[in-house]
């Protein structure tokens, strides 16, 4: 089979559609990070440990900032079939390792499985985007660009909803077996029912894509200085906000609430999001609608800094639920434009030749601004406060509107 794939592939008698395996494949990606990125800094708060200690936990992210380094090997070694499912094995591992190192009072064994994890999770997102481009048509993926967010915004809604909802009703033990079984789930279905890659020349004996080549052409374009600006800081607000949203709620007592309102509200208004975010980009294009969906995505950061100054410590917790929730809802909804808009801006940046490397520099460059960022936050927020802090973000992420037009030129 060449070019591209069709709407529909029959295999092993069970027609898989398009829209089947992108669903699949971004669930299987949003999954893990919200296991590894975003969901410890609830359960490490939930134990005790202070916002300093939860900063510093970004620090898991730093092989999602440096996979570009081995993502010319993955571009051109093997197929991309074999390491999506391949990684989502070495995942699950890592999560069945992850659930009985919480039975000891140590935390580093639970630190030491989740980096692992977070470098087979970074591998295999090098693989699914790597496919995505593949598969589809500059077109399609425009199309499917808001079934892509949807799916992977769900599945960060499924972390942070049914597993933190296990992790603080039940136990942390049994959230992570859970999201152990969910991961060997997508595995099997993957590996058995993804379509096979499609670009002849990728094989076990393929040459690898010099990583010199990869890195040289993307370094040569003429807005170079405008595209890394807006790398950098497209995502800066987003990512501070999601460090502290998490210990926000645990600090305002309502933590058994933190699952439900996730499942119940944040997924609903990811859905929304995400369609929104495909429908005004297709509609208005990318030029007209980047910078008002870029000031929409961060303007939530000041929502949480009201609900910051407004409840911590307040006396009526019911009225507390029921703002959170409208920020939730707020937020979720703006992240899944923002995303969408994101995910069309880094693909546009891609060389042909070179798309999974690319598109790997791109996510890798925004999310060392986030590590970074990230690093000092927990500091910065212990010192300032919380509601200063989302301030704060919120002004972080601003630089993003200046050069957002000469970034897509």
């Amino acid at each position: 089979m060449s070019g591209y794939l069709s709407e529909g592939i029959t295999l092993k008698k069970i027609t898989i559609n398009r829209t089947s395996w992108v669903f699949t494949t971004y669930f299987a990606e949003g999954l893990p990070y919200s296991l590894i990125a975003a969901l410890p800094s609830i359960m490490f708060r939930d134990t005790g440990a202070d916002l300093s200690t939860i900063g510093f936990l970004s620090l898991l992210n730093i092989p999602w900032v440096v996979k570009f380094l081995w993502a010319p090997f993955v571009d051109s070694h093997s197929s991309l079939k074999k390491w999506i499912y391949s990684t989502e094995l070495a995942i699950t591992s890592a999560m069945v390792m992850v659930t009985f190192s919480l039975f000891f009072d140590n935390r580093s064994p639970v630190l030491l499985f989740l980096a692992l994890g977070s470098i087979f999770s970074a591998t295999h997102d090098i693989a699914v985007d790597g496919f995505y481009m593949d598969a589809l048509d500059a077109e399609t993926q425009k199309k499917q660009i808001g079934f892509r967010v949807l799916a992977y915004r769900i599945a960060l809604a499924a972390g942070s909803g049914v597993i933190v909802t296990i992790g603080t009703v039940f136990s942390w033990q049994c959230a992570y077996a859970t999201a152990s079984i969910f991961m060997l789930a997508l595995y099997l279905f993957h590996r058995f029912f993804l379509p096979d890659p499609i670009r002849e020349s990728r094989s076990a004996t393929s040459p690898v894509i010099p990583f010199k080549d990869a890195f040289t052409v993307y370094l040569k374009k003429n807005n170079l200085v405008y595209v890394l600006v807006f790398i950098v800081f497209m995502r800066a607000g987003e990512y501070l906000l999601g460090l502290m949203k998490g210990p926000l709620l645990v600090d305002m007592g309502i933590k058994v609430h933190i699952g439900w309102m996730s499942a119940g509200v944040s997924i609903p208004a990811s859905i929304l999001g995400a369609m929104a975010g495909g429908f005004v980009i297709s509609k208005y294009t990318m030029e007209k609608s980047g910078i008002p969906v870029i000031i929409f995505q961060n303007v939530t950061n000041l929502l949480y800094a009201w609900l910051a100054f407004r409840y911590i410590g307040a006396q009526s917790q019911e009225f507390s639920i029921i703002s959170t929730c409208f920020v939730i809802g707020v937020e979720s909804f703006s992240s899944g434009m923002g995303t969408a808009l994101l995910m069309i801006v880094l693909i546009k940046l891609c060389d042909i030749k070179y798309q999974a490397s690319h598109y790997a520099i791109g996510s890798g460059i925004m999310a060392l601004s986030g590590t970074v960022f990230n690093s000092f936050g927990g500091i910065v927020a212990e010192n300032i406060g919380y509601s200063w802090f989302f301030i704060v973000s919120f002004f972080i992420a601003m630089p993003t509107i200046f050069v957002f037009k000469k970034t897509i030129e």
